[in-house]
């Protein structure tokens, strides 16, 4: 669960990503962020959506600059596969190596 950072700026953050979305897809994927994500991703959550950095986070055998790299993906798609791996590193593994 993000603590430290509100359903506002998750909405912005994922307006600036994904600006071609639905609008109701903005709350409803901020308030499932909010609720679900890893806490040990907060820190990047946060940096992504001030400014935009990009922060590197590590966690077993993958990194959110590896993981983009091997997807060829955005670092919020990255972060999304990171959280699932975080959760569950079978199942995340399986997301992150699928093609």
């Amino acid at each position: 669960m993000l603590k430290n950072i509100t359903l506002e700026q998750l909405e912005k953050m994922l307006r600036r990503e994904n600006p071609y979305w639905q609008e109701s897809a903005y709350p409803m994927c901020a308030q499932r962020m909010k609720e679900t994500m890893d806490e040990r991703l907060e820190e990047a959550v946060i940096a992504f959506a001030q400014d935009g950095t990009c922060m590197d986070v590590r966690e077993g055998e993958f990194s959110i600059s590896g993981i983009r790299k091997l997807k060829h993906c955005s670092f919020l798609d990255a972060l999304f596969l990171m959280d699932d791996y975080m959760k569950n590193a079978r199942l995340g593994r399986m997301r992150i190596m699928r093609r």
